[in-house]
């Protein structure tokens, strides 16, 4: 570990280094979980560069650089949570740097040797590997090193793990030498009645191991959602319509609308505002201790997705000023946007109605919980 100093350059010019920390992202959030880093030590960065993506519980944020600098040190590896206000990365500066007065400046000095300890004398490889995976390999007693990772850029999975596993003992049985079994002698004429032989061990089989991994963002969010919605009351009421008029309706805007995605959704979405006009109290809350209902302005509907990251609400703002075609322009964004993991904050929090489209699995009756968002 290296020490703070301070160092001079041949031409006296003062190069310092600062810890550039997690700031708020807003909502709250008090940690999140690092998905990816877009820079590396020793690489030089510039105001507005991006540094890395987190995820919350809500959505992923991208972080930028605020500095012109080369990076010395990155604090979490992917996966790792960080907390907001810690460190995330040190960032020597370039001259002409301003730096705020809170943030703490540190440098080296050249001139006192530094003792670093010699860990392992093999040469080391930059293995991608997360510290779960790490420990897994630890309590299997297999080596990272001897491993071929599957994922992205090379990094090792779990999967490979029980993989290279299985395929070590499955080596291992076949190098085994089978013992030679001597040839019974031909049968004799007589025959005998035979008891059936009992056998009284199982089969050999090889146990394997089970596996945790913490739960955390977007799933650790989804499990706060189903266990909050068991403390509302549940009504549910099913019934059919005829939908003869709609599918002739959406045939002629397909006709006219090439180049826009029209499925049946984008109607019942802008049904469900109309029906909001004259119920507003289906578009209403109450608060905690059941004192005041707030009737809310805005139909900001949302729509349960199935994404990446998991089942996922995001909503379309202020619906009842919309158009079918504009609904179906902002469900197609929100689509695209949950199946590469992009759905931003504003996307996922205002909702104030929701829907949850179950012909895709056809079933004509189902029963979903209430989903409880945040208003704001």
């Amino acid at each position: 570990h290296f020490g703070c100093r301070s160092f001079s350059l041949s031409s006296s010019r003062l190069s310092s280094v600062v810890q550039f920390k997690l700031a708020d992202i807003g909502e709250g959030i008090q940690e999140v979980e690092v998905k990816e880093w877009y820079t590396k030590v020793g690489e030089h960065v510039k105001q507005f560069d991006k540094i890395c993506e987190v995820q919350s519980d809500k959505a992923n944020v991208t972080i930028t650089s605020r500095y012109d600098g080369k990076i010395l040190k990155l604090y979490y590896n992917v996966g790792d949570t960080a907390k907001v206000g810690e460190p995330l990365v040190d960032i020597k500066l370039e001259q002409g740097n301003n730096i705020p007065v809170e943030t703490k400046i540190s440098s080296v000095t050249p001139e006192e040797p530094v003792e670093v300890e010699v860990l392992n004398k093999t040469p080391s490889v930059n293995l991608l590997a997360t510290p779960a995976v790490r420990r897994m390999a630890k309590e299997l007693q297999i080596s990272l090193n001897d491993v071929q990772g599957t994922g992205k850029d090379g990094r090792i999975l779990k999967e490979d793990l029980l993989n290279y596993k299985s395929e070590a003992s499955s080596a291992k049985a076949i190098s085994t030498p089978l013992k030679s079994t001597p040839i019974s002698p031909p049968p004799s004429p007589i025959t005998m009645k035979q008891t059936p032989t009992i056998k009284t061990q199982p089969p050999s089989t090889t146990p394997v191991a089970d596996r945790n991994e913490p739960i955390k963002g977007i799933r650790k969010a989804m499990v706060k959602t189903m266990t909050q919605a068991n403390t509302v009351p549940h009504f549910t009421y099913s019934d059919e319509y005829d939908m003869t008029e709609l599918v002739k309706l959406r045939q002629q805007l397909k006709k006219q609308s090439k180049d826009i995605k029209i499925s049946y959704l984008p109607f019942i979405i802008k049904a469900c505002s109309q029906a909001l006009n004259n119920y507003s109290i289906l578009n209403a809350h109450v608060d905690a201790k059941c004192e005041n209902i707030t009737y809310k302005g805005s139909h900001n509907i949302g729509i349960a997705m199935d994404t990446k990251d998991g089942l996922l609400v995001p909503n379309i703002k202020n619906v009842q000023q919309l158009s079918i075609m504009q609904i179906a322009n902002e469900l197609t964004r929100l689509q695209q946007l949950g199946k590469v993991g992009k759905l931003s904050t504003t996307d996922l929090t205002g909702g104030t109605f929701s829907l949850s489209n179950i012909g895709a699995v056809r079933k004509i009756f189902s029963f979903s919980i209430t989903c409880i968002t945040k208003q704001s």
